[in-house]
């Protein structure tokens, strides 16, 4: 059985090379899909580009950008290089654990670590810098790695992940994270469509859950590189930016007895199954259901992957993003409404969020305003009420000073500055 494996990847691996030498494109995107994806990084270096869209025309200006960026970062400081710098040297210190280790390391072999990082570091550095008013994200850095690993040379690294970037996480480089917050809501949504009791369950809680995974392109929870490769295979292949939301929620689906049962235990000790759990509880299982089904040590993890990669295929033919009620939230330059990869639409992005800012902005000031005014007069009327009994006091007071036992004139004193008042009110 191993060995009519091995025979198979083999045909396949001699296959899809013959594709990539003819260039045919159409055919590489239409071919079987299986559990082994691409087969190996070999074929990722020369397919994954391709489906990227970056033909001649854009690869020669892509080899362009990349060489004067490099001058640019070999005569300015990392830290004015971009105002990011810090935070990224900071998260690639973190880097090369999980990933790395499970790496072939088809182009690294003999590469020390400390050696990657500074490339690493680099890499990032060169991107955003080379996308204007692109802003840095905690779990770029992961996506960032897999671009290094997968590519045997910095300036196909920058290539690749430059164009990726535009077209498949360019809502999570905005100066805010709304573009991506509005994203998760259409995860459960898509639950709703498909499974209304589970959708009750997986509701009680904001889908915040599910960042990480959305952000980073699954490479922050699921630790085994060759997992994550496989799922980036089909997200290219079948060239929708759409895709990860929809593997999001194939995840939950395909999982969906094993979260359940975590809530189960943890909730009711007696084994029953009751729907209204703790909002807490079902974050928290939410939130690790991922690393805990597909960890490092999965047995024969790409077969559950390749499940759960047809399964969100099923999902995007069967429930359309665009029924989704959450969907007319997207921002109109989207990836998930526009595919276009493009510096254009990146900057569309932008000024479309920083409406959006804007207009949240005037609300605050707005509901400011009106808090202020409904304090202003709640306290006006208080001195209101005062004067008009200091009024009545002083009245009377004027009228029978002796009553009292204050003089006539310090009352007109005090009934002068109770008119001052009220002609102020």
């Amino acid at each position: 059985m191993f060995n009519e494996r091995m025979t198979v990847g083999i045909d396949v691996r001699n296959e899809l090379l013959m594709i990539l030498d003819a260039n045919d494109i159409v055919r590489l995107k239409n071919y079987p899909y299986s559990d082994e994806g691409l087969v190996n990084d070999e074929i990722r270096e020369r397919a994954w580009p391709i489906l990227l869209g970056i033909n001649p025309f854009l690869d020669s200006y892509l080899n362009e950008l990349y060489k004067q960026n490099v001058i640019d970062w070999m005569q300015l400081d990392p830290n004015t290089f971009h105002k990011d710098a810090d935070q990224v040297q900071k998260d690639v210190d973190r880097s090369f654990n999980t990933l790395y280790s499970t790496s072939s390391c088809y182009h690294h072999k003999g590469k020390s670590v400390e050696d990657l990082k500074k490339r690493l570091f680099k890499l990032i550095m060169l991107v955003l810098k080379a996308i204007p008013q692109s802003n840095y994200y905690q779990g770029y850095h992961d996506v960032a790695l897999m671009a290094l690993l997968h590519f045997s040379d910095d300036c196909s690294s920058f290539k690749f992940l430059y164009m990726l970037t535009l077209k498949y996480l360019r809502d999570h480089m905005m100066s805010g994270i709304h573009p991506t917050i509005v994203q998760l809501d259409l995860i459960p949504d898509i639950i709703k469509q498909i499974d209304f009791q589970f959708y009750l369950i997986v509701q009680r809680v904001n889908p915040i859950y599910a960042l990480s995974s959305i952000i980073s392109l699954f490479t922050h929870e699921i630790e085994n590189y060759q997992d994550v490769s496989i799922i980036w295979d089909s997200i290219f292949l079948n060239d929708d930016p759409q895709l990860p939301i929809y593997l999001y929620a194939a995840l939950l689906i395909y999982y969906k007895e094993d979260i359940i049962m975590d809530l189960t235990e943890i909730c009711d000790s007696s084994g029953e199954i009751n729907f209204d759990f703790d909002v807490d509880i079902v974050h928290s299982v939410l939130s690790k259901f991922i690393k805990k089904n597909l960890s490092i040590n999965s047995i024969d993890s790409k077969h559950e992957v390749y499940k759960i990669i047809q399964l969100s295929l099923n999902l995007r033919k069967s429930v359309p993003m665009s029924i989704l009620k959450s969907f007319k939230h997207i921002y109109k330059n989207s990836f998930l409404k526009c595919t276009s990869g493009s510096l254009t639409v990146f900057q569309s992005l932008a000024d479309e969020y920083h409406r959006y800012e804007m207009k949240q902005l005037r609300k605050k000031k707005h509901g400011a305003l009106i808090k202020r005014n409904k304090n202003n007069m709640i306290s006006l009327l208080k001195i209101s009420a005062g004067v008009g009994i200091l009024g009545i006091i002083l009245h009377v007071t004027f009228k029978q000073p002796t009553r009292f036992g204050i003089e006539s004139n310090f009352a007109k004193a005090y009934i002068n500055l109770y008119q001052s008042i009220r002609e102020y009110i």
